[in-house]
């Protein structure tokens, strides 16, 4: 159960690695998780072979990782005018800021380009009937409203990632 949390907190680290191709930062970042590791392992209890953190330790672990991922702030303010709109009243610092704080756990779009409309709807024909049927406009607004929460990938180069996720919770 230890080994689900520590296997998921390495695989946010191998995704971070993979974007970043820097030996300083990999090594940066492995001191860090080792750290890090050992300092949420006391933080843990197991239920019924589930590890169980709470809830303000598990933001802090997923806004922490936020911060290592590349980040386009030009695009997330397209995605987002109305954090653009905020950042321009003086409301907000920066779409950065707003994305690790807030918008990643609105199930913000960073960019869209995660989002790719063919090949959502050629992997998903229930999502592509209801298309024609006109109960969706298209296939990223049923991603946004149901399919995310399905855990349905919402491209091929995100397929992986989701397909950890669904294991994840399935185990």
């Amino acid at each position: 159960m230890r080994r689900m949390v520590k296997n998921f907190t390495l695989y946010l680290l191998q995704v971070g690695i993979q974007r970043k191709k820097y030996p300083f930062y990999e090594l940066f970042l492995w001191r860090n998780i080792v750290i890090l590791y050992s300092s949420v392992k006391r933080l843990t209890k197991t239920e019924n072979g589930k590890v169980v953190i709470p809830e303000d330790v598990f933001k802090f672990l997923i806004t922490a990782y936020l911060k290592t991922v590349p980040f386009d702030e030009a695009a997330y303010l397209r995605a987002n005018p109305d954090v653009d709109a905020a950042i321009h009243r003086g409301e907000l610092k920066s779409g950065h800021d707003h994305f690790i704080q807030v918008g990643f756990f609105e199930g913000r779009d960073t960019d869209g380009k995660e989002f790719d409309e063919k090949w959502y709807l050629k992997n998903n024909p229930d999502v592509a009937a209801s298309v024609l049927r006109g109960e969706w406009t298209n296939g990223k607004m049923h991603w946004l409203n149901v399919g995310r929460a399905e855990l349905r990938a919402p491209s091929k180069a995100l397929e992986p990632v989701y397909d950890t996720w669904r294991g994840f919770c399935a185990a």
